[in-house]
């Protein structure tokens, strides 16, 4: 810890460490709380509370977590972090867990379990230097839940937009600006306006309402009854925030194995 520094102690917080503490290795269980904490492999905790069995961090059932610039949001169940590169995802299919290294994120929970995470201004894995609209506009937010899986992955060194792969399975709901898309199983439901009405925009204009530049790839998205909305490039972003583009099968822009959603970007 920095010199001149106190760690204090509470049983719902756990350890609560001062600033720019560095944690070198967690053993045995129990809680830690603070900002600007750098964890064993090199995240930097950025608020809440964080806890720990047996070496391995997750987040507690009811608890809240920055970890860089991924927001942890409450569950009623027990969230596991991983960030190692010998984690195996089929080892795991018990468990609700994050896992987050390089390129890749994956996110999954049980059939009864749920993972919620909001991805804040400035996360380097979704920043695609938007000109029109800063980072503190955008709203990015998903939910692993009834057994889901997605893998999303960073083509920044390819110029491309980050890609989300939908599993079919469970349900994931994914909050972008204001638009907002369901995915199970068998099909998905997209409601354009709107997780944030536009009355509330209109008295709120400083709050985040503005789309993440993202690419949604999902079997489930093979309906070819569906008719593409405002065209856009389906792999560069070109327009503006909250506009998307929906390719499917037979769309002669997209490769027969890959229908999508492409979001506009700012």
């Amino acid at each position: 810890v920095p010199g001149n520094s106190r760690i204090k102690y509470t049983k719902e917080d756990g350890l609560q460490l001062p600033k720019y503490t560095e944690v070198k290795e967690i053993k045995g269980s129990g809680k830690i709380s603070g900002r600007n904490i750098k964890l064993p492999e090199g995240s930097i905790m950025n608020g809440g509370t964080l806890s720990y069995g047996d070496g391995q961090m997750f987040v507690k059932a009811g608890d809240e977590v920055i970890i860089d610039k991924t927001k942890f949001l409450k569950t009623n169940n027990d969230v596991y972090f991983y960030s190692d590169k010998s984690f195996v995802p089929d080892e795991h299919q018990q468990e609700n867990y994050y896992y987050e290294r390089d390129k890749e994120i994956r996110i999954h929970s049980t059939e009864e379990g749920k993972v919620d995470v909001e991805f804040l201004a400035g996360n380097d894995f979704f920043n695609m230097y938007k000109s029109n609209s800063p980072d503190e506009k955008d709203f990015l937010s998903i939910t692993s839940s009834e057994g889901s899986s997605v893998i999303i992955h960073n083509r920044a060194d390819e110029g491309l937009i980050p890609k989300l792969e939908h599993i079919p399975t469970g349900k994931t709901t994914i909050k972008n600006g204001r638009l907002l898309f369901e995915l199970d199983e068998n099909e998905f439901y997209w409601m354009q306006k709107e997780t944030v009405s536009m009355e509330t925009v209109l008295n709120n204009p400083e709050g985040k309402y503005e789309s993440v530049p993202l690419v949604i790839s999902s079997s489930v998205l093979e309906d070819e009854s569906r008719t593409p909305t405002k065209l856009l490039s389906p792999e560069i972003a070109v327009s503006s925030g909250n506009t998307i583009g929906i390719f499917l099968k037979d769309d002669p822009r997209v490769s027969p194995d890959k229908p999508r959603i492409s979001f506009g970007m700012g």
